[in-house]
Parts: C-alpha cells; structure tokens; sequence
C-alpha cells in the first residue's frame, strides 16, 4: 500500500453490511464489494505476483435498524506476515501435511490450484511448506479465489485457483524434515500405500540429502 507516500505491506480490517440469503452469499458479497471500494484506488500496489489477500473473520446477522447510515472506514496495521511471505523463496517447495502426505510443488504460490473435492478434504490443512532456503513456512489460511459455481464443485477433476496465505515458521536441520516425511512413509494411511516405491528405499533416498534443495529434489522423484 501507499501510505503517506511510502511503499509498505499493511493490511486492514473493515466492517460491511450487506443483504444475503446464506454466510456464503454473504462471504462473497463483501469481498467483492472491498475489492471494488474506490477509497482503494491508487493505494494497493501489488505486483500481479503477489496479489491482494481479502478475507472475512466474522459474519453475523443483523437487523436493519443496526445498519449505520453511510460505508465504515478502514483500520489499518501493518502486516508483518504478508512482508515476511513476499520475501520466500522461489519453488520448488516441498508440502508436508503432518502425518498424512508430502508432494512438491513447482509452481509459484499464487499460482496454487485445488479440486473442490481434495479442498473439501483439507489438503492444506496443518500443512507446511520446505523451501530451497531451508525456511519451513506454515500455511495459516486457504480459501478458493472465486466462490466455485455449483457445476464446478461436481466436476472432481477440475482444478480451480486458490489464495494461499503463509506465516514463517521455522529453520529446521534436514534432518528433522526428512524424519517429519518418515512418519508419514511408515504410517499405514492411503498415501504411503500408493507410493510407486517401497517406503524404505525412498527413506534411504531422502536421508542421503544434507541441503534442502536436494531434499526437495528426492522427494520430487519419490511418489
């Protein structure tokens, strides 16, 4: 945002008021209508990268009566997590669901996509990302960019773009990482039963890394 004439990531918080039959409705509502607040024009200055994230904490239901006369302002603080996320490193980025699945992902976070079924399933859900640097980057938030159309949510297949908010987290040794992704290889869940090779040689293949990025490397050769 410009603000004061300096270039910073802040965010913000601000009250809505809108008429919708369900939260959903009203969820997307909203947002959109932040979106296009013209008190935003000029301020936001995100590169295409690095988009905007909106999201909504609370709905609650209300009479008219409690509808204030004219649009809430803007409260502003800055956001220390989207300046810490900006900064990470490029892909590929090892995902770590603790205990239940591991993959690398080649693309750039913004670029992230995701069934409506593996979303409904939590596929981000106490998930982490391992990136080139070392840095381990926990996922706090997912939601889709656009509200799936109810033809969409019946199509398993079709992946649609998702919004995928990051906090850091820690700089593990190697080796802490390559024992998260062991727990999940001699666990007995779905994953690891449909690895294409045998859990122990891919252990061994990932234990022989000493950097993250050759980590990242093994593990995107494994399943």
């Amino acid at each position: 945002m410009d603000v004061a004439n300096e270039r910073r990531y802040k965010g913000f918080f601000v009250t809505r008021f809108v008429n919708a039959a369900t939260s959903d409705l009203a969820r997307a509502t909203v947002i959109a209508a932040v979106r296009a607040d013209p008190r935003l024009d000029g301020l936001i200055l995100n590169d295409d990268d690095d988009p905007p994230l909106f999201f909504v904490d609370e709905i609650d239901e209300v009479s008219e009566l409690d509808v204030p006369e004219g649009e809430l302002g803007f409260v502003l603080f800055d956001d220390e997590n989207q300046s810490a996320s900006s900064a990470f490193s490029p892909p590929p980025y090892l995902v770590i669901r603790k205990g239940v699945a591991f993959w690398v992902e080649n693309r750039r976070l913004s670029d992230w996509t995701a069934t409506p079924q593996a979303f409904n399933e939590g596929c981000f859900r106490n998930a982490c990302l391992y990136d080139i640097d070392g840095d381990l980057w926990q996922i706090v938030r997912a939601e889709f960019t656009k509200r799936p159309s109810f033809v969409k949510t019946i199509l398993p297949r079709r992946h649609l773009p998702v919004r995928i908010e990051i906090r850091p987290r820690a700089r593990p040794a190697v080796a802490d990482i390559v024992a998260e992704v062991a727990a999940i290889l001699e666990s007995t869940n779905s994953f690891s039963e449909n690895l294409n090779h045998k859990s122990a040689d891919i252990l061994g293949c990932l234990r022989s890394a000493t950097q993250p990025s050759e980590l990242i490397e093994y593990a995107g050769k494994c399943p």
